[in-house]
């Protein structure tokens, strides 16, 4: 009974917010991609599910989704940036050219390298 009770409450736990989590790393935008496109099997066994501080410029904004694309001095790779929906007010202000620092959950390279539930940070 124990067991199952448990497994419930597993299941119905939520994920822990990163906004309250200390970084693992902090970084800058272009060096997140050069570590993804130098070793990517690497840089993800070190990166990926881990909390990131990142600086860099801004390259593209997108209330519709609340992203936020930084460029990494790449031509192929840069940082996408996916906000939690209650930090879109705070994107608004936001401008091509920025620099800024960005707290969110690596989740490994596609094209781009992917954080996820992210905030500004100061």
């Amino acid at each position: 009974m124990i067991a199952g009770l448990y497994g419930i409450y597993l299941y119905n736990k939520k994920p822990a917010d990163t906004r309250d989590q200390n970084p693992d790393f902090e970084l800058s935008s272009t060096q997140l991609v050069k570590d993804f496109s130098a070793d990517e099997q690497a840089a993800s066994q070190k990166y990926n599910d881990r909390i990131l501080l990142i600086n860099g410029k801004v390259s593209e904004i997108n209330l519709n989704s609340t992203t936020v694309i930084l460029d990494a001095a790449d031509p192929i790779a840069m940082v996408t940036c996916s906000f939690y929906a209650d930090e879109s007010a705070h994107l608004k202000n936001l401008k091509v050219g920025d620099e800024l620092k960005i707290k969110g959950k690596c989740t490994g390279k596609l094209i781009d390298v992917i954080l996820n539930n992210c905030r500004l940070s100061n």
